[in-house]
């Protein structure tokens, strides 16, 4: 749940650094923001989106864990949930839904 302005449930996301890989950038970013060490997550490279209208490209991967862990959220964050699809949340950032189900 996204400490914005109007507040929204999103996917955690973050820029790449200059010369990053998309992998190294996830794993940074699940490192600062939720606190977790994600080399202890195995991921599965799932699909590259282009979103013109941003000018952006979005990596998607699937990461799976032996067990369920808790996050430490930072600044950037409200609060953080497991959600089963027939339970997603609301509301949700703009275009997630739609993420979600492709995901």
């Amino acid at each position: 749940y996204r400490n914005d302005s109007t507040p929204k449930w999103a996917l955690m996301s973050g820029g790449m650094d200059e010369g990053e890989k998309p992998i190294d950038t996830l794993i940074r970013e699940i490192g600062e923001e939720l606190q977790i060490d994600a080399t202890t997550i195995q991921f599965e490279y799932d699909r590259t989106e282009y979103i013109a209208s941003k000018n952006r490209k979005f990596y998607y991967y699937k990461g799976f864990t032996m067990s369920e862990f808790k996050p430490t959220l930072d600044h950037e964050n409200l609060k953080s949930g497991w959600f089963s699809m027939d339970k997603i949340p609301t509301p949700l950032y703009k275009g997630l839904n739609e993420k979600i189900t492709r995901i």
